[in-house]
């Protein structure tokens, strides 16, 4: 299993190197920090290990509180004695001090210093109060900024023994060794040192001298692990090829959909320009029926203009003809015939008309006005020689009166005269209609 280091110098890949075996193991903190960024104590906390986290900064112990649930979470300082401290704040860092020298330091370096005060306590005290009864400390770890030699006064090694024992040993943000004042009391505490990376001494306990076998060389590919850091960008790197095939496969979806909907387009297309180009062809043949339409309309136009043609040279000779007739002796002889016709055109209603009245009159049948006026002689006569006058009548009432008996046989053959004299007369009122017709169409033409 890969591990990965959060300590700012692989200091928990050296520890894990000699206590990492232990199950359940357990540490004491001292100026924790942050729970995860440059913790020496992350890697063990994610193993199941758990300890005691001592950070004094307000803002960094409520960090600790909401990430290390299962740790102790102390908002304290050490020092050689308990007491209430000024605290020196350096605001957004891990760099907080209980000394007012360092704090001097940091405002000259431009950071913001903020002071606070705080509870102090002893490692001794932590120890008795929150450490359980018979359990191993397998690591203190102590970075106090310049306050180490304070926290070790108070910390009775002698008597309450961590396996191991991790300073800072160089004074805050340098690289100038600190530990001459305050190693002397981890070595007569029956320490040895054992390691030290340019940051930190590491110093093991004589009881467990066999684990400074872990620290004869540095941190390497060995160890098996990978700095916070990358192993972030190698998660972040995952994340994206995860999301990379995500959105992959979602590109391939949202294409195959696509390439779908485009297939529809096309077949859809494919039946409209189907659709258009029979629509067309139905256009180009009504066109081609009504090209052919206005061929026939003008055939028919030019046959009509010339049965026009034809029809005025026609009125032309028959006005012609007219006109000869007009001028004919014919013609001139037949007027009075003519007017004769119009009188008998007359004439030939009054009959209808006076029967009508009779009989609306008298009220009596034909029949009965013919017996009526045969029985008087006088009245006979006076009714032939009116009705000679009026040949169609005279023949109606004859035929009438030969059917019935009413008449004699001389009568009945003067009534078949008058008869065909009648016909004649309607054999020429015929052409005289005729001729009026012409005229009249002759008259309407022009």
């Amino acid at each position: 299993m890969t591990l990965i280091s959060y300590a700012q110098n692989y200091e928990d890949v050296m520890l894990w190197r000699a206590v990492g075996h232990i199950d359940d193991g357990f540490y004491i903190d001292v100026g924790a920090a942050w729970p995860t960024n440059d913790s020496v104590t992350k890697l063990f906390y994610d193993h199941g290990w758990r300890g005691i986290n001592i950070e004094p900064n307000p803002a960094l112990h409520a960090e600790l509180i909401a990430a290390r649930r299962n740790d102790i979470n102390l908002q304290i300082a050490l020092a050689d004695v308990a007491s209430t401290m000024s605290m020196h704040v350096v605001v957004d860092t891990g760099l907080s001090t209980l000394d007012p020298a360092i704090a001097v330091l940091h405002q000259s370096a431009g950071r913001d210093v903020e002071s606070v005060e705080v509870q102090v306590s002893t490692l001794k005290d932590v120890w008795e109060t929150h450490v359980p009864v018979n359990q191993d400390v397998h690591f203190l770890k102590i970075d106090v900024e310049g306050f180490e030699e304070a926290v070790l006064r108070g910390a009775r090694l002698d008597v309450h023994r961590p396996w191991i024992v991790v300073i800072e040993a160089t004074e805050p943000s340098s690289q100038i060794d600190s530990f001459s004042g305050w190693e002397s009391l981890v070595t007569d505490s029956a320490y040895t040192f054992v390691y030290a990376d340019g940051l930190n001494r590491f110093y093991v306990a004589d009881e467990h001298a066999e684990l400074a076998a872990a620290f004869r060389v540095p941190p390497n590919v060995f160890d098996g692990f990978v700095p916070r850091a990358q192993a972030e960008a190698e998660a972040h790197a995952v994340a994206a090829d995860v999301l990379v095939a995500n959105e992959a496969k979602r590109f391939a979806e949202v294409e195959e959909g696509l390439t779908e909907h485009i297939s529809s387009l096309t077949e859809r297309l494919a039946g409209t320009e189907a659709s258009l180009l029979e629509r067309t062809r139905a256009v180009a043949e009504a066109h081609r029926q009504s090209d052919a339409a206005i061929a026939q309309l003008a055939t028919t136009n030019a046959e009509a203009q010339a049965a026009l043609s034809a029809t005025w040279v026609r009125i032309d000779e028959l006005d012609q003809h007219i006109q000869s007739i007009y001028r004919s002796r014919s013609w001139k002889l037949a007027a009075p015939l003519r007017v004769v016709t119009a009188v008998f055109r007359w004439a030939r209603t009054l009959p209808r008309r006076i029967i009508r009245l009779a009989k609306r009159i008298v009220g009596m049948p034909l029949s009965g006005v013919i017996a009526f006026v045969r029985a008087r002689p006088k009245l006979e006569t006076a009714a032939r020689s009116a009705l000679s006058h009026i040949p169609g009548v005279h023949d109606r009432f004859y035929r009438f009166g030969a059917g019935r008996g009413l008449v004699d046989e001389q009568d009945a053959s003067l009534a078949a005269t008058h008869e065909q004299l009648a016909a004649e007369s309607a054999s020429t009122r015929h052409v005289h209609q005729q001729l009026r017709r012409a005229v009249a169409e002759h008259a309407d033409a022009f």
